[in-house]
Formats: structure tokens, sequence, C-alpha cells
């Protein structure tokens, strides 16, 4: 199963940089996704709209959203 991470992160000087990761391994990048969401949602880190989630597989982000457009 590939190895995934999934990121916290905030926009700074047009970046997103992470402020929390978590590892996983997932089937693929839409359960992988659905893993993260789940993660985030058991966090108990201060979030706001203007956070992202990122998910990233060897490497590169495939996904990413602000939280508060999920």
């Amino acid at each position: 199963m590939p190895e995934y991470v999934a990121g916290l992160c905030r926009m700074q000087d047009g970046e997103l940089v992470p402020f929390d990761t978590t590892k996983f391994s997932a089937e693929n990048h839409d359960e992988a996704v659905r893993r993260a969401v789940e993660w985030l949602s058991s966090t108990d880190l201060a979030t706001d709209d203007c956070s992202w989630l990122q998910v990233l597989c060897d490497g590169s982000a495939f996904f990413s959203k602000e939280i508060g457009q999920l």
C-alpha cells in the first residue's frame, strides 16, 4: 500500500507550510483523502478557515483545500 502524508497548513508567502502532519497507508488517493479528513476531524488543533488540508504521495501534493471549503 502506498504511503501518504496529510498536513495541516497555513499559507505563508504564497506557499503552504505545514504546522502538523500525519503519515498513513491507503489503497488509493480517494481513500487517502477520506482518511486525511477523518484525521482532521479527530484533531484538537486550532484551525480556522484560512488553514489548509494537504495530502501528499511520494512527496507530491495531489489534494489541497482550505478547511472552510471541505
